[in-house]
């Protein structure tokens, strides 16, 4: 139960930059609540503890309590204390403060401990405009292409295991990435088209498999070729000049990667490419899907940070930036990620304007829920979260991993957040300007998996993203 009324306190940080706004209630702990939790753990060290002259849990309770008692009631009070002020914090939305004081001001035997708690916050934040906000919608359409390349790249992890010395034989299958050109009679121009491919060299007399027969990784190989069928977007009968470059030679006939690679996928053995492939979009779109809500978000936050003014009490702003390097090297992709859609550090003004990255540390999404919930109303329901929940277990490969409760929990959590970040996203779309970008599937492959940030597509993401 929480006791008291909220006082505010005025005064100036240095530089007069801003308010320094204070709260003072007082916080009331039941010893009903308390007493419980400390006898339950002096039971658990007379159980637990080594002392001389007595045998492995059987320590009585007595000496154990007049030993440990105030050192155990101390730490019981203080992990209640800071519960009881996380749901005053989360109740009054006090996002960002700091705790000034905590004094026990009266004990009611019987009854409990009453707190006298001071805490320092942000003041409100100022939002100026909605119609100020640039946002930009990023979209993405998965193309055969794509398919192709995700296929590729899956087929050669399945294969890695497998991977040979010295050139190919037949039953071996070749890697093969380059160019097809060819003469399209329908428009009578050439056309040049990009050539990623497995082949099985199960029948060595066929024109294709001769040509790769005997070939090593690295190889470059540039022949002629007249496909009876259509061959990767080549249509039958048309002479083709095949220009690529061996990415490999696996030991395996290309059934045999696929038989792994169904496995992987979850998929029954008696499917076929086509079926594969489908299911390869699916997932391809599904998870660019999330990628791209994930850059849309940023970009609406981003532009919505420039418009913000949040004043930040000097020693709010020093006790956080203490641990805030240490949270980027912990946390490299994901504020490479909200970095490259940040220029809020470029501004010289004398405003205190806090970069995206800074603020993600210190509660990013609840400080910009706080101030949008104050103009929507934004509500998950049980039943699309646990559809979406299921939904995310289907498309992932690892279902096994969630039979932990603990990673369940944080499924459903991650699940219900990404939802109310789309509704919030939505509201926002039809309130601000928005511009829109398209995104080929290869760059965000690219943006995905690079170990390090990639400059010149951080510069474009900048300059596409926070229009002014």
């Amino acid at each position: 139960m929480l006791q008291g009324d909220d006082c505010t306190e005025e005064g100036k940080v240095s530089g007069g930059a801003s308010l320094l706004l204070q709260r003072s209630f007082d916080l009331f702990l039941e010893e009903n609540v308390v007493f419980p939790a400390v006898q339950g753990e002096l039971e658990r060290i007379a159980k637990t503890s080594k002392w001389p002259g007595f045998r492995p849990g059987k320590v009585p309770l007595k000496m154990v309590a007049k030993k440990h008692q105030s050192s155990v009631l101390q730490e019981v009070m203080r992990s209640f204390f800071n519960h009881k002020l996380r749901q005053k914090l989360d109740s009054e939305s006090w996002l960002m403060c700091q705790l000034i004081s905590a004094d026990v001001s009266s004990h009611t035997p019987g009854s409990g401990w009453t707190f006298s708690v001071k805490i320092e916050i942000f003041p409100e934040l100022v939002f100026q405009n909605w119609t100020e906000v640039a946002g930009t919608v990023y979209t993405c359409e998965v193309q055969p292409g794509d398919v192709d390349t995700a296929v590729m790249r899956l087929r050669k992890g399945m294969a890695d295991f497998v991977a040979k010395e010295g050139p190919a034989t037949v039953d071996d299958c070749v890697f093969i990435n380059g160019k097809v050109c060819f003469r399209d009679y329908e428009s009578d121009t050439e056309v040049e088209k990009p050539l990623s491919v497995a082949v099985s060299i199960k029948e060595a007399d066929q024109h294709l498999q001769s040509m790769l027969l005997g070939a090593e990784k690295d190889d470059v190989l540039v022949f002629n070729w007249t496909s009876p069928v259509l061959w990767n977007g080549v249509p039958a009968g048309v002479p083709v000049r095949v220009d690529v470059r061996v990415e490999d030679v696996k030991y395996v006939d290309l059934p045999e990667v696929d038989r792994f690679f169904f496995e992987r996928l979850g998929l029954p053995m008696d499917h076929h490419e086509e079926e594969m492939r489908e299911e390869i979009s699916e997932l391809l779109s599904f998870h660019a899907e999330k990628m791209l809500a994930q850059w849309t978000e940023l970009s609406f936050f981003s532009g919505l940070m420039e418009k913000v003014s949040i004043q930040i009490p000097d020693s709010i702003k020093q006790s956080v930036c203490k641990n805030y390097l240490s949270h980027l090297q912990q946390n490299h992709f994901a504020a490479r990620r909200l970095g490259a859609v940040s220029r809020i550090m470029e501004r010289n003004d004398n405003e205190d304007v806090l970069d995206p990255v800074f603020v993600k540390y210190i509660s990013f999404r609840e400080v910009m829920t706080v101030l949008l919930v104050k103009n929507g109303d934004f509500k998950v329901s049980e039943e699309e979260l646990d559809a979406a929940v299921k939904k995310e277990m289907e498309f992932n490969a690892s279902k096994h991993l969630f039979n932990d409760k603990k990673k369940i929990g944080s499924l459903v959590d991650f699940v219900r957040m990404s939802i109310l970040m789309r509704k919030i996203v939505s509201w926002l779309s039809e309130r601000c300007h928005v511009s829109k970008h398209v995104l080929d599937f290869e760059e965000l492959l690219r943006i995905e998996s690079s170990a390090e940030p990639n400059l010149d597509w951080r510069n474009r993401i900048e300059v596409v993203t926070l229009c002014s």
